[in-house]
Parts: structure tokens; sequence; C-alpha cells
């Protein structure tokens, strides 16, 4: 969640307990969190945050720049 104001940052955006609603263009962008788990690989255990993500009203080219923008912060970030 820190990284969200940076991956969001072209964008309006409301957020809620479990809900983060995006205005993209002429339409949005909800993105449904679920419960942090932790994935563990021998000794090393990496927190991570599954979500879900609902296009509505976005043509492709706009999910795919939404996409871009949003993935690259959360990889830089280890999401």
């Amino acid at each position: 969640m820190q990284i969200l104001p940076s991956a969001l940052r072209n964008y309006s955006y409301q957020t809620s307990d479990e809900f983060i609603t995006v205005a993209v263009a002429n339409g949005s962008v909800t993105i449904q969190l679920q419960a942090e788990q932790v994935r563990r690989i021998a000794l090393l255990a990496l927190p991570y945050l599954p979500m879900h993500i609902q296009f509505i009203d976005l043509s492709d080219t706009e999910i795919k720049q939404f996409l871009t923008q949003f993935d690259l912060y959360y990889r830089r970030g280890g999401g």
C-alpha cells in the first residue's frame, strides 16, 4: 500500500478497506484487495498482497497503459 500513491500518480482514486477505485479516461478500474500472504522459499519469507483487478468501460489501449504504469511501480517495489 505504500507504493500505491506513486503507482497511481496520474489518476484520481479512492480507497476503502477492501477496494481501490481508480478513474481512468471515461471508465474506471476497481482493485479488490485480499489478505496479505507470505511466500516462503527455504528461510526466505516474501510478503505479497493478492488482488483482483476489474476494468470498466476501458479500451485495450487504456488497459495496457494503466497496467504498464501500475506493474512498473509494483515490480520495482518487489510486489
